[in-house]
């Protein structure tokens, strides 16, 4: 809820972000660079309302993580 707190309090837009491969990275004496993307996803303000702060932050932080795995499985899925 960090970046929904901040969001909150600072009024800036959310840009979702999503890095994707770069748990295949590998060090070593051979190292691996996979292909690694940054997908982005819609920005979006998270706003103050009638409901309590705590549940603005948790439909907050709830928004953000589902548009960071829909571009994660978006991205994975046109991989093949």
């Amino acid at each position: 809820m960090g970046s929904a707190l901040i969001a909150l309090k600072s009024g800036a837009v959310v840009l979702p972000a999503a890095v994707i491969g770069s748990n295949k990275v590998i060090k070593g004496v051979l190292p691996r660079f996979p292909q690694i993307t940054v997908a982005f996803g819609r920005p979006f303000k998270v706003e103050e309302d009638e409901k309590d702060k705590k549940v603005i932050m948790e439909e907050a932080t709830v928004m953000m993580m589902r548009s960071i795995d829909s571009l994660i499985v978006k991205e994975e899925g046109s991989r093949g």
